[in-house]
């Protein structure tokens, strides 16, 4: 009976120090700064951030695991995110909360990975060869992909599967590509205002299996869009020379096109109202 006992008292020793763990808390007061080849890593943990900034620079990176992770703020973008040079950022399987909006700037080379997360009211900035993945069922809140038409980058990727977002932001020139595959209506990705704009090089946007509930694109200077088994409520294309537009098995409430010089191809088209204004 005592060896019974003795044993029972150990499994509640272990699973109480497994509940602790679990559930430890953890905090930093003022800014946080990962550079060089840091590793900072929050798992299995709540991580309080208050009072500065999160600056990632160099190789350093910052992984956020069965975690959440709470930034305070006192009001809107008193303090942001920051990623440069070959920074990274990965945010899996855990919860980002703020009670006030704050930025995630994806700067130089660095990379961000949301991959079966939730991240609340969070404006992301992918900037100068900047690249963001959200996968598996992931959410995020809002994303502005690109600069102003005289900021110069190179080769941009963003990428959006089986997950959802609420808004999305163009500003696209150089070489970007963006692709949203697998983003349905079912899993609540609506995307209510989408703007694309290209002013210097080729871009691609790419939509697979996707419900998008209003996008308005100028397609110019070479730009290439492709929808693929998708269905977008209303889309509209303004361009001139070069650019390429396919639509293949894809449902469109309206679809409104203006300009000469858009190559269309369309293979399975369902258009409520189709506009061609020359």
């Amino acid at each position: 009976m005592k060896k019974i006992y003795l044993n029972l008292l150990f499994f509640v020793i272990i699973y109480c120090f497994n509940i602790q763990i679990l559930f430890s808390e953890r905090s930093n007061e003022g800014d946080l700064i990962i550079q060089g080849d840091e590793v900072f890593i929050i798992e299995n943990e709540e991580f309080t951030q208050s009072g500065g900034n999160i600056i990632i620079n160099d190789n350093g990176k910052l992984i956020i695991g069965n975690s959440t992770f709470n930034f305070i703020l006192n009001y809107h973008e008193e303090f942001q995110l920051s990623l440069y040079d070959s920074a990274k950022l990965e945010i899996l399987n855990s919860k980002v909360n703020s009670h006030f909006c704050f930025m995630i700037g994806i700067n130089d080379n660095s990379e961000v990975l949301i991959e079966s997360s939730k991240v609340e009211v969070t404006f992301i900035s992918v900037r100068r060869n900047g690249k963001l993945s959200v996968l598996d069922n992931s959410h995020v809140h809002n994303v502005l992909i690109g600069e102003s038409p005289l900021s110069l980058g190179e080769i941009t990727e963003v990428k959006f599967e089986n997950s959802s977002i609420h808004e999305v932001g163009f500003w696209l020139h150089e070489d970007w590509y963006c692709e949203f595959s697998n983003l349905n209506n079912d899993s609540v990705a609506n995307f209510e205002v989408i703007y694309g704009i290209n002013s210097t090089a080729p871009f691609n946007v790419r939509f697979e299996n996707t419900y998008v509930f209003v996008f308005d694109m100028a397609v110019l200077n070479n730009a290439k869009f492709t929808l693929l088994n998708s269905n977008i409520f209303t889309v509209g294309f303004c361009g001139n020379e070069g650019q390429e537009v396919y639509i293949e098995n894809s449902s469109i409430n309206c679809l409104v096109i203006f300009g000469d010089y858009i190559s269309l191809e369309f293979n399975g088209l369902r258009s409520g109202y189709l506009i061609i204004l020359t």
